[in-house]
């Protein structure tokens, strides 16, 4: 599929941009944003990304994650309760936090859409909260 956006199916969103955009949004919210890394978020060029298979993505995603994990560990109830000021608004920590997993979930959600798409309309089944528990 293609990485431009309209109402046709062969203009959505494809897995590869949607993934891209996310590890972009979650980079610059926790890692510019709150860790107050330096800003090197390009967020027009996630929208062209490309992939040559599935592992580059879960790569991208998981460096994402784990820089991601780092910040996290690495913040107290202060730095929690704190706040940072992006685009002249004043924005709580706790809410960018928020903000990361409500618009993960709202792209998570396309990328099934896109997959069932992809396959034709079949459905993928989803673990259940209980299977998606630590092991024991």
């Amino acid at each position: 599929m293609a990485s431009r956006r309209g109402n046709d199916a062969h203009e959505l969103n494809s897995l590869a941009v949607l993934a891209t955009h996310v590890a972009g949004a979650e980079r610059f919210w926790i890692h510019e944003v709150i860790d107050r890394q330096p800003a090197l978020r390009d967020r027009d060029a996630e929208f062209g990304a490309v992939a040559s298979d599935s592992e580059q993505l879960r790569q991208r995603l998981a460096a994402t994650g784990d820089e991601t994990q780092r910040v996290f560990d690495g913040l107290t109830l202060a730095g929690l309760d704190a706040t940072r000021t992006v685009r002249d608004k004043i924005v709580p920590v706790r809410w960018a936090i928020l903000h990361v997993i409500d618009h993960t979930a709202l792209h998570l959600g396309h990328m099934q859409i896109t997959y069932q798409l992809w396959r034709g309309g079949s459905a993928y089944n989803s673990p259940r909260w209980h299977q998606r528990l630590p092991a024991e």
